[in-house]
């Protein structure tokens, strides 16, 4: 199966948060970007990269985004690791790596997406560093916010 690539839309996936509930991309279609971070509960990288997120929290939200953390563990196991990190988002059990196999080949891996679901960028952990800068990330939702589709401004890729 191909994986998801820069441009092409998101994936669907159901996964169980750590307060129980499913969630899924598409819960967010049409709302918020997103950007979702797949990641090993036991990489130190990982929980650097968490707690940097975390501390970046605002600066997402005024984008209108939400984060959504996808760990390769059970939900009890996360909901103690988003506990004691101080998560204030959305992190997700995919403990068989079902939804991970959907997007990337290994972890850790990062997706933005715009509110419509198409991909901004995508960053996969068998890049020379880890995970994108937050600034970049940062850079492409704000691009994102600044195309306005309901309101006719044209698009600034090529």
């Amino acid at each position: 199966m191909e994986r998801v690539q820069e441009h092409s839309l998101l994936r669907d996936f159901r996964l169980e948060s750590g307060t129980g509930e499913i969630i899924s991309p598409m819960d967010f279609r049409g709302r918020r970007n997103l950007v979702i971070v797949f990641f090993d509960p036991g990489c130190e990288q990982c929980r650097r990269f968490l707690s940097n997120t975390a501390e970046r929290y605002g600066d997402y939200t005024d984008l209108n985004t939400e984060v959504l953390a996808v760990g390769e563990a059970g939900a009890d196991q996360l909901r103690t690791l988003a506990n004691s990190m101080g998560l204030p988002f959305i992190v997700l059990a995919d403990p068989d790596g079902c939804a991970l196999s959907r997007y990337a080949q290994s972890v850790p891996a990062t997706f933005v997406a715009d509110r419509y679901g198409e991909v901004r960028l995508a960053y996969s952990g068998m890049e020379a560093d880890h995970f994108p800068d937050q600034e970049v990330i940062l850079s492409q939702l704000d691009l994102a916010e600044l195309e306005c589709p309901e309101c006719g401004a044209p698009t600034w890729f090529p």
